[in-house]
Formats: C-alpha cells, sequence, structure tokens
C-alpha cells in the first residue's frame, strides 16, 4: 500500500508527518511526499523575504530535515496531471501509482480575466516571486535616481499591491519601510508612494471588521495610501486603470488579488469549486472519489456551522493538514473517518517591521506585542516540523534549488 500527497506546503507536509506518526515507526505502509522544489517554504514569510527584512534562507526548511524523524520518502518532480480512475498520478519524472492520495499542490495567483495583469505584475507566491521583488524593488530606486524626467520618476517611486487580504496587507507594511530605506540609502529627496488597492469595501476579509479597520487605519497612519472599492481595470507598463477611470501611473504593481487551483487540479477532470480549486466532502476526500483527499489552498474547504466557504490561510492548513493525515490512517486501519471543522485561532497581521495587529478570542493587541506573537508563533511552527533551532542552509545551495540568483 502506498500514499503519495502531492505538495511540501503547510497542508502537505504536515498530512504527511501526521500520517508517518499515527503509524508508527515499523509500519510497512509506503507514504511517498512529491514536490517541485527541495525545501519547504515558509510562505507567510515570504513578504519578509521581498522586502529583504529576512535573507531568503530563512523562509524555507530542506524537505530532508522536515522529514528526518518521519519515515516518509520524498521525490522531486513536478505534477502535470491526474488519473484518478488508473489511480496515477503524471509528473515529469514519469508516472507514480498510488492507493490513498493527498492533493496539496498549493494554488497559483489569480488574475480574473483583467487585461495586462498576468504580464505587467509581480506576484508573490514562492520564495522566487520574493526574490524577484526584492531586486525589482532596489531596481526601481536605483533608476529613479538617476531619472530626469520629474513624472517618470514619480511613477519609478510609486508602488502599487492589488489586492488587500491577508498577504498583500502584510507585503504592504514591508514594502513601505524598504522603499523608504532605499530613498533615503540612494539619497532622493521624494517620498516613496505606496498604494494598496481592494476590490471590495474592506481589507482583510478574513477577519472581523473592527480588526480590518484598525489595520487598514495602521497601514494608513503609516503613510501607505488605503484604497477599497477600487477593483482594477487593466494594466501596463507604465501602470493601471482602476474600474472608476483613475489611471495611475506606477512601474510596480505587486499582485496579490486572489488564488486559484493548480493547473492539474484543473485538468483533472474531478469536482470543481470556486477558483478551480477541488470541491471536498466533510472529510476532505475530493468530492465523488474515495481515498483522494484535496487539502490547503487546493481545496475549498466550508465551515458547517456557517455554511461559508474557509478563508485560505496558513492555520487552516496546517489544521487540514492534521486532520487528513489523522483521516488517512483511519481509513488504513478499517475506522469511520471523521468530518472535518475548522477551529478558531489566534489571527496575528504584521503591518511593517515594528507594526502587527493580533486577534486572540476577542482580545485586540497591536504594535511590538503583536509582532512578538508573530514571532513566537513562527518558532511554535518551526519545533512542529522538527525545525528548531532553524537548520543552517547555504544561500548558494538554495539559490541552485530554486534556479534563481542569490
Amino acid at each position: 500500500m502506498r500514499t503519495v500527497v502531492l505538495g511540501a506546503g503547510y497542508a502537505g507536509l504536515t498530512a504527511a508527518r501526521e500520517l508517518a506518526w499515527r503509524l508508527g515507526p515499523r509500519h510497512p505502509h509506503e507514504i511517498l511526499l512529491v514536490d517541485r522544489w527541495p525545501y519547504h517554504q515558509l510562505i507567510i514569510r515570504l513578504h519578509e523575504v521581498a522586502a529583504a527584512s529576512i535573507p531568503p534562507e530563512d523562509a524555507v526548511v530542506p524537505i530532508a530535515h522536515a522529514l528526518r524523524d518521519r519515515r516518509v520518502g520524498f521525490q522531486r518532480a513536478v505534477v502535470t496531471g491526474l488519473d484518478a480512475d488508473a489511480r496515477r498520478v503524471r509528473t515529469d519524472a514519469g508516472d507514480i501509482p498510488f492507493d490513498l492520495l493527498v492533493v496539496a499542490l498549493g494554488s497559483e495567483t489569480r488574475d480574473f480575466g483583467i487585461p495586462g495583469i498576468r504580464e505587467h505584475s509581480l506576484p508573490l507566491k514562492s520564495l522566487p516571486d520574493a526574490m524577484r521583488i526584492r531586486r525589482h524593488l532596489e531596481a526601481q530606486v536605483v533608476r529613479a535616481r538617476h531619472e530626469r524626467d520629474s513624472d517618470r520618476r514619480r511613477a519609478r517611486l510609486t508602488f502599487v499591491v492589488g489586492g488587500g487580504g491577508f498577504t498583500g496587507a502584510e507585503l504592504a507594511g514591508e514594502v513601505l519601510d524598504r522603499v523608504r530605506d532605499l530613498v533615503a540609502l540612494h539619497g532622493l529627496d521624494e517620498s516613496p508612494r505606496v498604494v494598496v488597492l481592494e476590490a471590495t469595501e474592506r481589507l482583510l476579509p478574513g477577519l472581523p471588521a473592527d480588526l480590518a479597520a484598525r489595520a487598514a487605519a495602521t497601514l494608513a497612519a503609516r503613510g501607505a495610501e488605503v484604497r477599497t472599492r477600487a477593483p482594477v481595470a487593466r494594466a501596463g507598463p507604465g501602470g493601471l486603470v482602476l474600474a472608476s477611470g483613475e489611471v495611475i501611473a506606477a512601474e510596480t504593481l505587486l499582485w496579490t488579488g486572489g488564488v486559484r487551483g493548480a493547473p492539474a487540479i484543473a485538468a483533472s477532470g474531478l469536482p470543481l469549486g470556486a477558483g478551480r480549486r477541488a470541491r471536498v466532502d466533510a472529510f476532505l476526500q475530493w468530492h465523488g472519489t474515495a481515498g483522494i483527499f484535496a487539502i490547503g489552498d487546493a481545496s475549498v474547504v466550508c465551515d458547517p456551522r456557517s455554511g461559508e466557504p474557509a478563508a485560505p490561510s496558513a492555520q487552516l492548513a496546517l489544521q487540514e493538514g492534521v486532520h487528513a493525515g489523522a483521516n488517512l490512517h483511519r481509513l488504513l486501519s478499517g475506522r469511520p473517518m471523521a468530518p472535518f471543522t475548522p477551529a478558531a485561532v489566534a489571527e496575528v497581521v504584521s503591518l511593517g517591521r515594528r507594526e502587527a495587529i493580533a486577534l486572540i478570542g476577542r482580545v485586540v493587541i497591536q504594535g511590538s506585542e503583536a509582532r512578538v506573537l508573530k514571532r513566537l508563533g513562527y518558532a511554535r511552527y518551526l519545533r512542529s516540523v522538527g525545525a528548531w533551532p532553524p537548520p543552517r542552509v547555504d544561500p548558494g545551495e538554495l539559490s541552485r534549488g530554486f534556479g534563481v540568483p542569490a
């Protein structure tokens, strides 16, 4: 018997480790984890890499290190398709047969069909994306320093973040700190402009409205322009046009406007929900299948208490990973599976290097205390995957592993 887990993100890595822990060290069942990268990426820290707040090696854990205390095999491969009837996964390294399957392929950035977004924006979904943004921010400030045309210089110093969810809000706070440092470093007189655009009525739709309003007010007080009900109509090489007709001249558009399922999920022929993400049942099985689970950003999970789709987040992915691992163990043990219900957790949103806002139950914490909670959350997660203290990662090896410049 073989269980294959596709994707070594928060959900996939957790599911593989949970199942291996429940089976024990002498189990004959094979568990194989498949991912295109040899590193587990700490997606919730990518905004810090993008803004040079932390080095890239602080946002990854070598998969070999994360699996060292578990009987889980690893294969580096790119998943290209899925044949549920034949129980085979297609990859660029050949087909992989399975008896049980966990699809945790994450998601890709959704452009909503807006003209120019794919060609003229920078997404933030992986470490290579973060490194690309990091180099781009510095290059724009350097170019502005040598630009004689005042309008063009202003456009180079305007940084737009499209999307006001968790990633967008956290990225905006870090970018604000980073570009101010770069402007001071290069001796420019102008102040940089950071604009956050959200198409809906408020930022951070996964948080209570009052907390989201506080986060927006914090970003605004720090100097960001926070614009809600401001959908983008189209983007170009020198700026973007809002649905209202307003033109924003900017040579940087960082796009965090939404997620959709990976191409292999869309082409699976299995039932899909919003954003071509897998539709799952109460047990996290892909709807209408047996023994095929879909978790993390790859799936749409509804909270049974409200009937509403749960907002995708690292916290939710971890809960799903634990539950999928437990349900896989129940299947292998001949026991009935348990339904999944998302648990309420503390939410912490960083809004720059020194600012954050947290909700713990009904208590709101803001400022440096919330930043401490955020750091404690990182440490707690690393401990949970056997990566505390963090393993040393060689920057050169990291660069080669991801195929990006150091």
